[in-house]
């Protein structure tokens, strides 16, 4: 079991070649007891989804001025879904006023109904006003073969007027020219992937490791 944040589509086929048993998505949170989507034994081969909404759950996706979207933060609505937090003897409330709880989890849903995670809203870089999901640049960068780790992150330009998308890899590529080759191939790589203001504009920086907590 893996939990706290997705598995990447590397990561779940490596198990599976590993151990030779499916690996599942499941979608949930303490605040849902705990329980929001799933993705059944008979759907495995739907890389990259956490599945579908389990019964008698509603969600809506909305934009950062509550305005139905295609990508968004999911707010879900259900019998399982807690009331609120409580502090110091009161009860505060994440509810909207419809009775819809935001989850802070970025995504969107295909036309048959599965859901799919792009981020945390408080990882998103904002790039001249558009949104750009650090997962998403993260799960195109360990496609490349001589990548091992990577990570994402947002810094602001000169101007501070916009923040850029910068990468940070962990390789096993060695020697200075070797390494700034392997920088312009991964941005090709990566940038011809992705729209425009999504593209890794703020550079590449190879470390021996990604620190994880």
């Amino acid at each position: 079991m893996n939990a706290a944040a997705p598995l990447n589509q590397r990561q779940a086929d490596e198990l599976t070649k590993r151990f030779g048993c499916a690996v599942t998505q499941w979608y949930g949170m303490t605040e849902a007891s705990p329980s929001v989507a799933s993705q059944r034994e008979n759907e495995v081969n739907l890389k990259g989804t956490i599945g579908r909404l389990l019964p008698g759950i509603e969600m809506r996706i909305i934009d950062d001025d509550g305005n139905d979207a295609k990508t968004g933060e999911f707010i879900i609505r259900g019998p399982n879904i807690m009331q609120g937090y409580v502090s110091s003897g009161k009860v505060d409330s994440p509810m909207t006023t419809d009775g819809f709880m935001k989850t802070g989890d970025i995504g969107y849903v295909d036309e048959d109904g599965y859901l799919f995670i792009v981020d945390r809203a408080k990882e998103m870089i904002k790039v001249k006003g558009q949104q750009v999901a650090p997962a998403e640049l993260e799960a195109i960068l360990i496609t490349h073969p001589l990548v091992n780790d990577a990570a994402v992150c947002g810094v602001y330009n000169d101007h501070g007027t916009s923040e850029m998308p910068v990468a940070y890899i962990a390789t096993a590529v060695e020697g200075h020219q070797e390494q700034q080759r392997l920088k312009e191939d991964i941005l090709a790589h990566t940038n011809s992937k992705v729209a425009r203001y999504k593209q890794i504009t703020g550079g590449i920086h190879i470390l021996e490791a990604i620190p994880r907590k």
